[in-house]
C-alpha cells in the first residue's frame, strides 16, 4: 500500500472520530469543550487528506513536494484543488478550519458562551465557533475526503 493510501485511511479514522464526537458524544454529555476536540479532528482529516493528495500528485510526477508546509499548501491550492473538484466554498472552509485550529493552538484564553466557543488571540481578537459551523465543516470535510479517495483510487 502506497503512502498516500495510508494517509487516506488515517484521514478516514479522524473523520470517524470527529463524526462520533459531534453526533453521539456531544449530545449525550453536552460539554461544549468537546467541540474543540471535534475541530482538531476535522483539522487532522483535512491535513492528512491534503498530504495524501500531494503525495499522490508527486508520485504521478505532476508536482514537487517541498519541506515547507506553507509552500505545499499553496501548491495544493494552485495546482491540485481544481483537479479534485473543490468549490470556492470548500476551499474557504478548509482555510477557515486551518486558521481556527491555529488560533486554538496559540490562544491564551478560550471560553464558552451560550452555544458558542470563543477563542481569544494575543492581540485580543476574537474567533467564535458555533455547532452549526462545525457541522458544516464536517460536511465539507466528508465531501473533500470522498472526492480525494475517488480520484486517487480511480487513477491508479
Amino acid at each position: 500500500m502506497e503512502e498516500f493510501e495510508n494517509s487516506l485511511e488515517e484521514a478516514l479514522k479522524h473523520l470517524k472520530i470527529a463524526d462520533h464526537l459531534l453526533y453521539i458524544t456531544y449530545p449525550l454529555i453536552k460539554e461544549k469543550k468537546i467541540l474543540f476536540k471535534v475541530l482538531n479532528e476535522i483539522y487532522l482529516v483535512i491535513y492528512t487528506t491534503i498530504n495524501s493528495v500531494l503525495q499522490y500528485e508527486s508520485f504521478m510526477k505532476r508536482i514537487h513536494i517541498y519541506r515547507d508546509s506553507k509552500t505545499n499548501f499553496e501548491t495544493f491550492l494552485r495546482k491540485c484543488a481544481e483537479n479534485y473538484d473543490l468549490t470556492g466554498e470548500q476551499l474557504a472552509a478548509i482555510i477557515s478550519v486551518f486558521k481556527l485550529a491555529d488560533a486554538h493552538k496559540q490562544s491564551p484564553f478560550e471560553f464558552t458562551k451560550k452555544d458558542k466557543l470563543v477563542i481569544m488571540s494575543n492581540s485580543l481578537g476574537i474567533e467564535t465557533i458555533t455547532i452549526d459551523k462545525i457541522k458544516n465543516y464536517i460536511i465539507i470535510t466528508k465531501d473533500f475526503l470522498t472526492k480525494a479517495k475517488y480520484r486517487i483510487k480511480n487513477r491508479l
